[in-house]
């Protein structure tokens, strides 16, 4: 469940019940009331008493009733306003949440008017917790919002949300290509600017990318779908930008989506294969070992392109696994044929890390297949080895007690 949304439904379900407990208090002293008046009415007509001798009691309690149904009326239409703007807006920014996101997207879509949603995602955010704790990222994320509120409150046509932890959204009510790219620059002119707090200074990283109804998309899923892939595009580049949607995002995004296809698909009908790639000692060019680089059967991306998807689609840990197996089996067959048996280098991607279980997965196939475990070489990614994980060196440290090697490498 995300972070906060158990919070939420907690203080919704507590107002729910302040509610409740007030109504049901307001319908018990009008019901006291009416038993009140009643029993006065049965007294005087069993008693032959006239109404008018009593009646500055019966008008009090008709006044005093009517107050009654009023202030409950008022207790209730503030309970609902206040239970609506907890249910609609981010506690900690002020500024509309994802489910009002969701709700005003498909409202305008339904009424099929043209607009266009600015997503902005704050890249690498957690380095900013780690470095000023969590109240410190909470004051940074304040003050980028009150920049971007700076000119977002300027204009009737836009409307800021925060939909994610650190994720942020515009939502643009026009239809003006050149309106959109000045609202990008204006977003990433505020965010340029340096954080200054006591020790130092904070320079935010981000991504930027517009989508366009009905232009690119015509469903809020399809929307946020491409915006994903355009910032995953401005966030490969290395550096803050924004991109607007364009022909060439939208071909990226389905052969992506092809790509992603073929690849659940190889991990359940054997469509990897391995390609070993010869390493030589440069002191006698002897033959040192092989290194396993990855390929789909069907040849239909290369590596660098369906690695990455595989990464970004969390595909990596099945397909690290194959890997592992495909490569283990190859050693034991050239143990069968070969005197010699050449080191088998096995590459490690940088998500493959969040396996906890690899290591111990590693060893079982090495003795299923009868191979030396100080025959493997693991080589990890320069980013893997860099991981924000602390556990990072106590996990490599699981293959080297059992004399698997390590190596910095790239993956392919």
């Amino acid at each position: 469940m995300p972070e906060g949304i158990f919070d939420m439904r907690e203080k919704l379900n507590l107002l729910q019940r302040s509610k409740n407990y007030i109504e049901v208090i307001m319908w018990i002293l009008i019901l006291a009331l009416a038993l009140l008046i009643g029993n006065i009415c049965f007294v005087k007509i069993n008693s032959n008493r006239s109404f008018i001798e009593d009646y500055p009691l019966v008008l009090i309690s008709l006044v005093i009733i009517l107050v009654l149904v009023v202030a409950m009326t008022y207790i209730v239409n503030v309970n609902q306003k206040r239970h609506r703007y907890i249910f609609y807006h981010d506690e900690l920014t002020g500024l509309y949440n994802r489910q009002w996101e969701i709700e005003e997207i498909n409202n305008k879509i339904f009424a099929e008017q043209p607009f266009a949603v600015l997503f902005l995602s704050l890249n690498e955010f957690k380095r900013v917790n780690d470095k000023l704790g969590r109240e410190g990222g909470d004051l940074v994320l304040k003050h980028s919002v009150d920049r971007m509120k700076s000119f977002v409150n300027e204009s009737k046509d836009l409307k800021l949300v925060r939909y994610g932890g650190d994720e942020f959204a515009i939502i643009i009510e026009a239809n003006d290509d050149s309106y959109y790219e000045e609202v990008c620059k204006k977003t990433s002119n505020v965010l340029d600017e340096p954080f200054v707090y006591d020790d130092g200074v904070i320079n935010l990283s981000y991504s930027i990318c517009v989508v366009r109804y009905p232009h690119d998309a015509e469903s809020y899923l399809a929307l946020q779908q491409l915006a994903d892939a355009g910032m995953r595009k401005v966030k490969r580049s290395e550096k803050n930008g924004y991109l607007i949607c364009d022909e060439a995002l939208l071909e990226s995004v389905e052969r992506e989506r092809i790509i992603l296809h073929k690849l659940n698909e190889a991990l359940v009908s054997d469509g990897f294969k391995l390609l070993y790639q010869a390493k030589y000692k440069v002191s006698d060019n002897s033959l040192y070992g092989f290194e396993a680089l990855l390929r789909m059967k069907d040849n239909y991306a290369y590596p660098g392109e369906f690695i990455r998807i595989a990464e970004e689609n969390r595909l990596m840990i099945p397909i690290g696994r194959e890997l592992t197996e495909i490569a283990v089996r190859q050693m034991a067959d050239w143990k069968a044929k070969y005197k010699k048996l050449p080191y088998m280098s096995i590459n490690f991607s940088t998500y493959q890390i969040y396996d906890d279980d690899y290591p111990e997965y590693l060893v079982e196939i090495l003795k299923r297949y009868d191979v030396p475990p100080d025959k493997i070489i693991i080589e990890i990614t320069e980013s893997a080895s860099l991981s924000e994980r602390s556990e990072t060196k106590e996990y490599m440290s699981r293959f080297t007690k059992h004399g698997i090697r390590l190596s910095i490498d790239d993956f392919g």
